[in-house]
């Protein structure tokens, strides 16, 4: 009994003498220019000492003071805000490589259009019409246009 009660008084001392507790950090700056802080002092070049005195009490804000399902409900939120962006992020993607797969065969058919003597389109009843060089320069100036406008 006499043994815990001197342990005791002993944590209580050492409690009550640590309460003014300070530290000294050492701020330098070497050859090269860059600063360093260590907790001891180096030889032979100039420090500056700086007081750091150890905070006796932790204030903890009262808005960190949260419940568990109040932290559940923020973790909800953010994880359908990250699927949402993600999604999005998935949709441009798409459509990006939908618009890449559309100019391609735009820039094909302008070349394609290029090496061919004769022109045609079918009619209804699936016939070739033969295209007269007005009409196929007003074509290929259709696409070019729309391969411009569309693909930059």
């Amino acid at each position: 009994m006499q043994v815990q009660v001197r342990q005791v008084f002993l944590f209580c001392a050492m409690v009550l003498l640590s309460g003014g507790v300070s530290a000294d950090v050492y701020k330098w700056v070497d050859k090269h220019g860059r600063v360093h802080f260590t907790d001891k002092a180096p030889i032979g070049t100039k420090v500056d000492t700086i007081k750091i005195e150890e905070a006796s009490e932790v204030e903890v804000a009262p808005s960190v003071n949260i419940t568990k399902r109040q932290r559940q409900n923020i973790f909800d939120v953010l994880a359908r805000e990250r699927k949402e962006k993600d999604k999005l992020r998935q949709e441009r993607r798409e459509e990006k490589a939908k618009k890449q797969a559309a100019c391609a065969k735009l820039k094909i058919l302008m070349v394609e259009s290029e090496s061919i003597n004769t022109y045609y389109r079918r009619n209804k009843k699936g016939e070739r019409v033969f295209l007269s060089d007005q009409e196929r320069k007003a074509s290929d100036n259709r696409r070019q246009e729309k391969y411009q406008k569309e693909c930059g």
